[in-house]
């Protein structure tokens, strides 16, 4: 049990897309504003000779831990795009398994190599950290609409990383949503 327990629990680096939701609000405008083509459809194949790296995830089923298991060495040799197509068969196998949504995420969304994402990966990537954060119990997601459903444990999954986007998101709404009844005797800034 222990073990199971263990390899649901996700680091820090692992949810890091999770603060990406926070990072999308903020920055969704401008990126609806680069063109790609639409997301590559699932991989219904395996490729041999791409190494035997393993990164056990909790799975019911065996295929999907497979399919995973190639996309992360797709995704490690910088191949996002391929990833992504291996990231979602895993997500098909077992819609229930939270790190096949995490790595989609991972994949589609901006990167060293591909920092310009448009509106469809955006959203794309969205849904699949709303969905790998869903499955692990953290939040519940539907439409676009989030309820945190375990705030301590949210908070703790995602490390630093949500310190990070909630100070600049503070931040943002402080400098655009000023009380006026908070400024009175003070200079502007």
């Amino acid at each position: 049990m222990q073990r199971v327990l263990a390899q649901r629990r996700l680091s820090c680096s692992s949810l890091l897309p999770v603060a990406v939701i926070g990072a999308l609000v903020v920055v969704a405008p401008a990126l609806a504003q680069h063109a790609h083509q639409a997301l590559p459809p699932a991989a219904t194949e395996i490729h041999p000779g791409l190494g035997d790296y393993h990164f056990p995830i909790t799975t019911t089923n065996p295929e999907a831990q497979v399919y995973f298991d190639q996309g992360i060495r797709l995704l490690y040799g910088f191949n996002h795009d391929e990833a992504a197509r291996y990231f979602r068969r895993a997500t098909e196998l077992d819609p229930q398994a939270a790190m096949p949504y995490w790595g989609l995420a991972l994949s589609i969304g901006p990167n060293y190599n591909d920092a310009a994402v448009d509106a469809a990966r955006a959203q794309a990537t969205f849904d699949a950290v709303g969905n790998a954060a869903q499955r692990a119990g953290l939040i519940r997601y539907a439409r676009g609409h989030i309820e945190v459903l375990d705030r301590p444990r949210l908070e703790q999954e995602v490390c630093e990383c949500y310190a990070v986007v909630k100070k600049e998101f503070d931040r943002l709404l402080t400098h655009h949503f000023v009380d006026p009844a908070n400024t009175v005797g003070r200079s502007p800034s």
